[in-house]
This record gives structure tokens, sequence and C-alpha cells, in this order.
């Protein structure tokens, strides 16, 4: 960490204008990520809008680039491994992830095992997956070419040095997690990693700890168990701060490196005077010759890459995870670890409880779909709290990180997810505890 204190005086023609594109720039990317706005009684930020108006209005066309994506990302994996092994016999039956997509797009075939939950699950995240990624690495140049990535770090690095061991810039990646969609969030972790501008631990930290659920999955998470939205809100962001402080001193992230990606001229830095001045000049002493629009088709094309890769794995991973969760059996000797946890605690519902953990972990909304409703308000709340700030699922961030760059084993990634499950639960018992307490 350096404390900048250098004066930087550029020409003040050039400088002027700099800070002029610097203004309209931020603007543009605060505008286009981080403000709701209602149209149509919707309140959502403006990239949601513009997502929605492509699925609504362009869904056939989505629907013909889908399958379109999934052939070539077949192909692309079938001529990649050419061993005969596992990979190969997964890439050659990943061409039945196509015939699955044909049914839930055209219901033209009946697939076996097919839930009607899971092609509606499925449908969903895979429009969502194909316009809010690509429309999100259009615009992300506008929010870390720029200098708004210097200024955020200037007015919260010390306090997110302090609180979870991460340079202030993170502050601005975990609100594209909290705004917009996990996938968006994974894409721009991965960006600022891969150019040097955030540490390999700082990458882990943020992937396992803060790639919270958004606000749109959040509502969707409290109308759907009949919680009170602002207790609901209020509490998990309590437990959030305090299980990460934790957690973002123990393993698996004690045991990252704090080395960067690659080397590059970039220095973490923080100003105790004039913190907007001082980032703009540092930004604007330090800053490469970008051409946004060069900077715009090359975070395209990767969002196109990423999707042609993710979608087959995607549809493959739900349909054979659901055949397992729906087999009672296993879910329940698997629940049985968190089980004899809660009872310890003296929660409510515990088997409720274990079967959702064990079911969130491999995704969100199936989980939610398969809870039973008819239980205790507090199990409800502690649900929701696992749900929005648990990180970890299967078809989230493990499935993103097979086209990553960020190193983390999959042993790591269920070792966070079991401690981090843990720790909620423990500081959820502690407040209801307390809260108990002084009600009576």
């Amino acid at each position: 960490m350096e404390n900048i204190s250098d004066k930087v005086e550029p020409n003040n023609v050039n400088y002027f204008f700099e800070v002029v594109k610097i203004i309209i720039y931020s603007i543009i990317g605060i505008t286009v990520f981080f403000i709701p706005v209602t149209i149509d009684n919707n309140t959502k930020t403006i990239l949601h809008h513009i997502a929605y108006k492509l699925q609504v209005n362009y869904r056939e066309l989505l629907q013909v680039c889908t399958i379109i994506y999934m052939i070539i990302g077949v192909i692309k994996s079938i001529l990649l491994n050419n061993e005969k092994n596992l990979k190969q016999i997964y890439s050659y039956f990943s061409g039945f992830s196509i015939l699955i997509v044909i049914n839930i797009f055209y219901d033209k075939y009946s697939i076996v095992l097919l839930d009607d939950n899971i092609s509606l699950i499925l449908e969903e995240t895979i429009l969502n997956l194909i316009t809010l990624l690509p429309l999100s690495a259009i615009f992300m140049p506008f929010i870390l070419d720029f200098a708004l990535l210097d200024i955020v770090e200037g007015y919260c690095h010390k306090l997110m040095k302090k609180l979870f061991n991460l340079s202030g810039k993170s502050a601005l990646n975990i609100s594209m997690y909290i705004f917009n969609d996990c996938f968006c969030g994974y894409f721009m972790t991965n960006l600022l990693y891969k150019r040097g501008r955030i540490r390999q631990k700082e990458a882990c930290i943020i992937l396992l700890n803060f790639s919270i659920s958004s606000i749109p999955i959040s509502n969707y998470i409290a109308e759907e168990l009949n919680i009170n939205k602002i207790n609901f809100f209020i509490l998990s962001i309590f437990i959030l701060i305090l299980s990460n402080t934790v957690l973002c001193r123990i393993y698996p992230i004690n045991n990252k490196k704090q080395s960067y990606y690659i080397k590059t001229t970039y220095k973490e830095s923080y100003f105790k005077n004039d913190k907007l001045i001082n980032s703009i000049k540092k930004h604007i002493h330090n800053k490469e010759n970008i051409n946004i629009f060069k900077s715009i088709i090359s975070n395209f094309e990767e969002s196109i890459h990423i999707t042609i890769n993710l979608i087959p794995n995607l549809v493959l991973i739900m349909y054979l995870g659901n055949i397992i969760i729906n087999n009672t059996n296993i879910v329940h000797n698997i629940a049985n670890i968190f089980c004899s946890i809660l009872e310890v605690l003296k929660f409510n519902n515990i088997n409720e409880i274990s079967i959702f953990i064990v079911n969130g972990f491999f995704n969100d909304m199936t989980a939610i779909e398969l809870l039973n409703k008819n239980i205790s308000y507090t199990s409800k709340l502690i649900i929701g709290i696992i749900c929005i700030l648990k990180c970890t699922s299967i078809t989230s961030n493990i499935l993103y990180l097979e086209n990553s760059n960020i190193p983390i084993s999959k042993v790591e990634i269920l070792i966070s997810y079991i401690l981090r499950v843990i720790l909620i639960l423990f500081i959820s018992y502690m407040i209801f505890y307390l809260y108990n307490i002084y009600t009576i």
C-alpha cells in the first residue's frame, strides 16, 4: 500500500478534457449499473431494463442465438478434448444439452426427468446470461477504465482494508454483485484480477465471501418466504459484515498469495486529504492509452466466449443435479452434517433448514422451490439470510471458475461454503438469543 503525495501537474488544457471525459464516462457507468430507475412500474437498474426489453422484444432471436452458441460450445469441447478420458465422454454427452434447451424453448421433445420448475429456472437463467453478461461487458469500461476505480479506492481503501483485507476498489466490484447479477460480478472480478488490478487473495475473498445475491434476487426470496424485507436486509448486512471479517482471515483465504496475476506499474494507494482530486490526478498520471471502443469489443468478445462455454455446462449440471436432489436419501444423508449443528444451537425446523443448505449448494432457486414453507417465521428468516449470503453454488461461481483465471480449487470452495454456513448459523443464533433475552 502506498500513500501518494506527489503533486501531478499535467497540461491544463489536457487536464481539463481528461476530467470532462472522466465525469461523462463515470456518470454513464454509474447510471447503467447502480441507479435504480422505474419504468412501467418496474424499479431496476438501466442494465436490467435493457436486458428485459431484449428478452421481451427479441426472444426468438435470443433463443436461436442460444442454440447456436451451444452448438459452437459443444463442437469446441469435443475438438479440444482429444484424449480418451472422462472429459471426452462428457464433451460428447454435452450434446444432450442442446436437446434439453430446444425442448425448453420450443417444446419439441419430451426429456425424461426434466421437471417443469427446472425448465422455468433454466429458461430464465439462460436468457439472463445471454443478455446481462454481454451487456455488462459492453458497459464495464465506463466504470473500470476512467478513474472511477481510483476514486472509489481513494475513499474506501482504509475501511475495506481494516475490515476485510481488501483494497478500496473492491467496493465497486461488490456493488456489481449487489445491484446486478452474480455472473456480471464474476466477470468483473476476473477482469480486475487478469489486468493486475487486484491480488490473488483479493479475487478469492471477493468470489468466496462477497458474491452475494443481488437486490432483485433478494426481493424475490423475501417475497417467496413472506418475511419482512426491512428486518431481512438489516440482519443480512449485519451478519455479512461480521462473518466476512472472520472468513477473510482464515482458511482457505489465508492460504492465497498476495501477488498479482501480471506485473504492471499499478499500485494501491490512499490519500489523507483531497481524495477526489488526488484520485483523478493519479489516474491521469498513470493512465494508459485506452480506446473505449476497442475495450468494449474486447470485453464483449470475452463475454460471448464465456457464454458459449457456460450454457451447455449449466444445462447439464441443472439436469443431472435435479435428478440427484430428487433422491431424498442422498439429500437427507448429506443434510445430517448440518442437523447436528442445528440441534446444538436449538433451532426449530432442523430438517427443513438442513435440506435447504444442501439444495442451496446446488442452486438457490431450486432450493427455494423445494422448501416446505409451512415453517416458523424465524426459520424462514434464517433460510433467507443463508440464501443471499452463502455466496457459493454449483450453478454459479463453481461453474464460472472453469472459465476464469482465479485459482480456487473445488475442495477450497466446499470448505469455505461449510465454514460460511456454520458461521452464519452461529451469528444468527446469538442475535436471536440476545433478542429473546432483551424482550423478556
